[in-house]
């Protein structure tokens, strides 16, 4: 399907938006359905961030920022995000709240 993309945020961690359109049944009929998704790049790796893979799509996004960022504040942010006080709308807001997160000195 016919697929746009428009980059929502730059920084340290640039949000893009992703909308897919993709064919699904409902009943016999065949109709076009929306696919809304985010993508955040981070050292030249792309991670999805989807509304029905929201939390684990986080998850995976803070396992790999674990020696970037503090890990005490992205465990707030995802225990946020568990306890549903953001959802998939809220993407930008999150990739916002966890780019102003504490580096981590090497």
């Amino acid at each position: 399907g016919k697929t746009w993309y428009y980059r929502v945020s730059g920084g340290s961690l640039p949000l893009y938006y992703f909308n897919e359109k993709q064919l699904v049944m409902d009943g016999i009929d065949q109709v076009q359905a929306d696919r809304p998704r985010y993508l955040v790049l981070f050292d030249q790796d792309w991670y999805l961030i989807s509304s029905k893979y929201f939390i684990s799509d986080f998850r995976k996004l803070f396992s790999n920022l674990k020696d970037v960022y503090s890990a005490k504040e992205m465990k707030t942010l995802l225990n946020e995000i568990v306890d549903g006080i953001y959802n998939f709308e809220d993407t930008p807001a999150v990739i916002e709240r966890l780019s102003k997160i504490t580096e981590v000195q090497n």
